[in-house]
Parts: C-alpha cells; sequence; structure tokens
C-alpha cells in the first residue's frame, strides 16, 4: 500500500475499557488520537503515513497493530476501511473470540489483595495472574513488583501507601493506577519520579503540592478524571515537560483556570 493511505478505523469495545485502547493506539500511532467516541465505538479516521517506516515505535503496518488491537482487547471489533492516492481502496475486520481460546483466561489467578506470595508468583509467571482486579497491596508486595519487567496494571487498587508507591516509582515501561481517586503528596513526590507512562486517571483532584510533585514527572502523565484544580495546582501543571492526556500540558490546563 501507498504511503498515502488513508484509513478509518472504527472500533467496538466495552466502555470501560476505551481509555485502556486508546492509550494502546496512542503509544502506536502516537500523534493521531480519535476523533469521537461514543457508545463503547472509538472512531479514527485520516490516519496518514503508516507504513512499516511511520507507524511509531512499532515499525509495523496499521493492519498489523490492528490484529495486535484484537489479541490485547479480546471481544473487541474493529473495522478498517483505508483508500490509497490511486483511488484503490479496501476493508478488513479484526475480531478475537474470547470464548474461542484454550481456557487459559478463565483459569488466570483473579486475586483481590496483593500479597508477598502473590506478588512473587506474578513475577515468575505474569501471564498466569492477573492483578488489575486486586483492590489493596502490601509494602513488602509493591517492592516485589517493582522488579517486573513490562506494563504494570494495578487500576484495582483504591488505596496506596507512600512505601508503597516509593517501591512502584522504581518500576519502568508503564503503570497503571487508575483505581486511586486520591494520591498523598509524599505519594506523588514518589510517583514523579517514575520513568515510563505514568496513568492516574482515577484521580478527581490534586493538592498543589502533589500537583507541583507530578509535574516533575518526564514521561507521559494521564490525569484526565481531575474534576478541579486549584490556579496554582494549574499552574504548576502547564510546566510540565512532556504530556498530560496525550496533549501540551499549557493547554490541558486553560479551562481550569476558567
Amino acid at each position: 500500500m501507498s504511503n498515502d493511505t488513508n484509513y478509518t478505523i472504527r472500533i467496538k469495545i466495552d466502555e470501560e475499557r476505551t481509555l485502556d485502547l486508546e492509550r494502546f493506539l496512542n503509544q502506536a500511532l502516537h500523534e493521531y488520537g480519535p476523533i469521537s467516541r461514543e457508545d463503547g465505538i472509538v472512531i479514527y479516521k485520516h490516519l496518514r503515513n503508516l507504513g512499516p517506516a511511520c507507524a511509531g515505535r512499532y515499525e509495523k503496518d496499521v493492519e498489523v497493530i490492528l490484529q495486535e488491537v484484537a489479541a490485547q482487547f479480546p471481544g473487541t471489533y474493529i473495522e478498517m476501511s483505508w483508500k490509497d492516492e490511486y483511488g484503490q481502496e479496501g476493508s478488513d475486520t479484526f475480531y478475537e473470540n474470547p470464548d474461542s481460546d484454550d481456557g487459559s483466561e478463565s483459569e488466570k489467578e483473579c486475586p483481590d489483595h496483593v500479597d508477598l506470595g502473590v506478588a512473587e508468583r506474578f513475577l515468575e509467571n505474569p501471564d498466569e495472574i492477573d492483578l488489575s482486579g486486586a483492590s489493596t497491596i502490601d509494602d513488602d508486595a509493591a517492592e516485589v513488583l517493582a522488579k517486573h519487567t513490562g506494563d504494570l496494571r494495578l487500576s484495582g487498587l483504591t488505596e496506596l501507601s507512600d512505601a508503597a508507591a516509593e517501591s512502584l516509582s522504581k518500576h519502568k515501561d508503564g503503570l497503571e493506577l487508575n483505581g486511586l481517586t486520591e494520591l498523598s503528596d509524599a505519594a506523588a513526590e514518589s510517583l514523579f519520579k517514575y520513568q515510563g507512562t505514568l496513568s492516574l486517571s482515577g484521580l478527581t483532584e490534586l493538592s498543589d503540592a502533589a500537583a507541583e510533585a507530578l509535574a516533575k514527572h518526564e514521561g507521559d502523565l494521564w490525569l484526565d478524571g481531575l474534576a478541579e484544580l486549584s490556579d496554582a495546582a494549574a499552574e504548576a501543571l502547564s510546566h510540565k515537560d512532556g504530556t498530560i492526556c496525550d496533549e501540551d500540558p499549557s493547554e490541558w490546563v486553560e479551562p481550569f483556570r476558567e
């Protein structure tokens, strides 16, 4: 296919997973975001110049990226159509039935609490344990999980001690803590040191001190659940390097100043 190909991608997904899906595609497609989101339908359009040399760090065709999406989000239905500069066009669909595998997903251990034993088993066999539903974590377990290589999805956590935050800040790659609705100043002071994408989409507010600390984070930062920010917090975040919610920080915090 020509590099001047336009793509339209229509994705039907469980509404609770749309944010994770967008993060996955934003990493693969970088600056391109969806043109609309409604009732579990996410639509991307006019994604140009996405051949193997242009599709971000994946260095893969759009078709291959969408196959990865289907594998990453079983049960998600994807329709993709394309048209190139010569008038050629086509379409394809991508879907993986979650009920058609070998049952390994249903056999995963899904703990409600992450203690040291769970953390050690996860570190040894991460494909056999799903930590995303755990609501609490012990401090020594967090210290072990910091050694994990790859994304660490802990969005079920509803609380995080300062000691656990300090340990998790040493993890790399990607850290999801979307279940947290509040974050202590000390935890924020630890997490700003995190070297990777940090997702805190469940936070609805931030203290001035926490905002000032997170503004020092050097990777992508997801804070799209915030409902209010003080002028001081908005000012601090506006100077952050990198991105906030896939946008320039100075532009993202502007509505909070109005």
